[in-house]
C-alpha cells in the first residue's frame, strides 16, 4: 500500500511546523515570564534557544527543560525526519505497508532496549504508522474482533505496569498495544468508547489537546506549590488529608489548565485551522 498520491513531504513538513510552533512558542515565552519574575532565575539565551529547538529532549546536550512535557515534540520531529530515509532504505521509494512498519519497530525496539531505553518512546509513533498502513475497511475489520472492554483493560494495564515495574523497555511496548488497540475501538468500533468520545464535551476537549498538553505541566506545579500551603493540616489527618489533597489538587488543576489552554487555542491554534479551511 503506497502513500496518498497527492502527499508531498515538504508541504507537510510545513503544515507541521505551522500547526505545532505558534501555540508553543507563546507558551514558552508565557513560562519563561514567569521564571523570571521569581527570585533567582537568570535568563540563558543558549538554554532559551535550545528549548525553542526542542533540544532539551535529548538529555545529553544539557539543555534544560522549560516546559518538561515538550521532549515529546522534539521526539516528534526527529521521527519526521527519520521514517522517511527510513522507508527509502528499506523499499526504494516513500511506499508503507503494516508489515514494514511492524518491522521498522520491531527494530527500533531491539535497537533502543541496548542503546538508550530513554529514546525507546520513539515506538509510540510507530502505532500511528501502523494504523495510517492499514485501510479504514480493514480498521473497522480488526476493530470487531475485540471489545471496548478488552482494549480498556489492556489499556488500564499497560499504565498499571509503569507503577509497578518503571522500565521503559517493558512499559512503552505494552502501552503501544494498550493505546493502539483502545483509539482502534474508538475512531472504528461501533461500541460505548465511540459514543463516549463522540460525545459535545469531550470533542471540545479533544479541540483543546494540544494547548492542554502545552500548559498542563506549568499548571500542575503552580497549583501544587499554592495548595500545599492549604493541606499543611494533612499532617495531622493523614488519610483525609492526603485524599482531599488529591482531589482538589486534580480540580484545581484540570480547570485551570482547562482555561489556559482555551485562551491559547484562540490566540495561537484558531488562526491555524481558519486558514487551512480557506
Amino acid at each position: 500500500m503506497a502513500t496518498r498520491e497527492n502527499f508531498f513531504y515538504r508541504k507537510f513538513i510545513g503544515n507541521r511546523i505551522l500547526r505545532i510552533y505558534p501555540a508553543f512558542v507563546l507558551s514558552l515565552m508565557l513560562i519563561v515570564g514567569v521564571l523570571a519574575a521569581q527570585k533567582g532565575f537568570k535568563f540563558d539565551g543558549i538554554q532559551f534557544i535550545g528549548n525553542l529547538l526542542f533540544l532539551n529532549g535529548f538529555p545529553g546536550l544539557g539543555i534544560v527543560p522549560y516546559n518538561q512535557p515538550t521532549w515529546s515534540l522534539a521526539f516528534e520531529f526527529v521521527y519526521y525526519l527519520l521514517l522517511p530515509l527510513l522507508l527509502i532504505l528499506i523499499g526504494g521509494r516513500m511506499r508503507i505497508s503494516p508489515l514494514r512498519v511492524a518491522l521498522l519497530g520491531g527494530t527500533a525496539w531491539l535497537a533502543l532496549s541496548f542503546a538508550s531505553p530513554y529514546y525507546i518512546r520513539f515506538m509510540m509513533f510507530f502505532g500511528g504508522a501502523f494504523m495510517a498502513a492499514h485501510s479504514d475497511l480493514a480498521l473497522r475489520r480488526h476493530a470487531a474482533n475485540f471489545s471496548d472492554w478488552t482494549a480498556v483493560l489492556i489499556y488500564a494495564a499497560a499504565g498499571a505496569l509503569y507503577s509497578f515495574e518503571v522500565d521503559l523497555r517493558l512499559f512503552i511496548p505494552a502501552f503501544l498495544i494498550g493505546t493502539y488497540l483502545l483509539a482502534l475501538r474508538t475512531l472504528y468500533g461501533e461500541g460505548m468508547l465511540r459514543r463516549i468520545f463522540s460525545s459535545g464535551p469531550l470533542r471540545m476537549l479533544g479541540n483543546l489537546s494540544y494547548s492542554f498538553y502545552l500548559v498542563h505541566a506549568a499548571v500542575i506545579t503552580y497549583v501544587i506549590w499554592k495548595i500545599g500551603f492549604l493541606f499543611n493540616w494533612q499532617l495531622k489527618v493523614p488519610l483525609i488529608g492526603r485524599a482531599a489533597y488529591f482531589v482538589t489538587t486534580l480540580c484545581f488543576s484540570f480547570f485551570a489548565s482547562a482555561v489556559f489552554a482555551t485562551a491559547l487555542f484562540v490566540i495561537a491554534e484558531r488562526p491555524y485551522f481558519a486558514r487551512k479551511k480557506t
